[in-house]
């Protein structure tokens, strides 16, 4: 993982990828996906300027590896499991799929899932919460 990434948390993440999904799909395809490469050569300062040759190179890398659908589009999801630890990209799908307006919201989902009470989520309990009903 790049040094770049180091202090990117799951609240920064979803900010990047909101101004690159620009139709909120879940994707970055097509020409946000060239401007996100773009933005990513910029950002990491590559000495060389971003060409569009270049740009399309690392793409076609960066998808190759890390393309898992092999779509050609990447998904949030696709991206957070290269750059983000294991805690914030938990953090970050509760954000992108619960968004909450105060900490009562919170609390009244972390009860949801913090069966036994303990103040933690233990894997078990994501198991159980996460695991579609059998009748």
């Amino acid at each position: 993982m790049d040094s770049t990434f180091d202090n990117l948390d799951a609240a920064g993440f979803l900010e990047i990828w909101q101004h690159f999904d620009a139709d909120d799909n879940g994707y970055i395809e097509g020409k946000e996906l060239d401007d996100f490469f773009r933005h990513m050569m910029e950002r990491l300062g590559q000495q060389e300027k971003a060409t569009e040759e270049r740009v399309q190179g690392l793409k076609q890398r960066f998808m190759s590896a890390y393309d898992v659908t092999a779509d050609g589009k990447l998904q949030i999801q696709e991206l957070a499991n290269m750059i983000l630890p294991k805690e914030e990209n938990f953090l970050l799908i509760f954000r992108r799929e619960a968004p909450l307006d105060n900490s009562v919201d919170f609390m009244k989902i972390w009860r949801k899932y913090d069966l036994d009470c303990s103040g933690y989520i233990s894997a078990q309990e994501l198991k159980v919460r996460l695991s579609p009903k059998i009748s």
